[in-house]
């Protein structure tokens, strides 16, 4: 029994001392992999070695970047139940929705800009009878919104908008 035990034991004892990695082999190529990275920025261009047009688009670029977090979001004057008050008033249900007795969701994007207007609205989700353009037509008619704010300035911002539709 002894000797099946012993056999056993030096048939695994080789699998067991290689299938252990050293701790500080492990962090000497985290370290050797941050120095690397370090020591390959300089080889990036910074923004002065781009050329004087191509600098003026990449600013441009800056300013017209939309965000989907931000320190403060983009808002409807008067807050979200002023919101949903204002498309149960203004939302018109197309004809054949109404026949077809329709109800769910339908989720829209859009685009808050700067100024607080309302840009680039798409249809993420429908349930079709007519009732994302319906929702559509309802969001252009909305006032101008509170713009997103970044570091205390203007943003646009992605906002994203569920419509419940019950037909009642």
């Amino acid at each position: 029994m002894k000797r099946i035990f012993f056999i056993i034991m030096m048939f695994f004892l080789p699998f067991l001392s290689f299938s252990q990695v050293k701790k500080d082999s492990i962090t000497e190529k985290v370290f050797e992999t941050r120095e690397d990275f370090f020591n390959n920025l300089g080889n990036v261009k910074s923004i002065e070695t781009i050329p004087r047009e191509l600098n003026v688009n990449f600013e441009n670029s800056i300013e017209n970047r939309i965000y989907i977090a931000v320190e403060k979001s983009a808002s409807f004057p008067g807050g979200q139940d002023a919101m949903f008050e204002f498309i149960a008033v203004n939302f018109q249900y197309p004809e054949q929705a109404l026949h077809a007795d329709i109800s769910g969701i339908v989720f829209l994007s859009f685009i808050v800009e700067r100024d607080g207007s309302i840009t680039d609205i798409k249809i993420v989700r429908d349930i079709g009878f007519g009732l994302g353009e319906a929702a559509i037509k309802v969001v252009e008619m909305m006032p101008k919104w509170v713009p997103a704010e970044q570091n205390a300035n203007a943003v646009r911002q992605l906002y994203n908008l569920p419509i419940s539709i019950n037909q009642k």
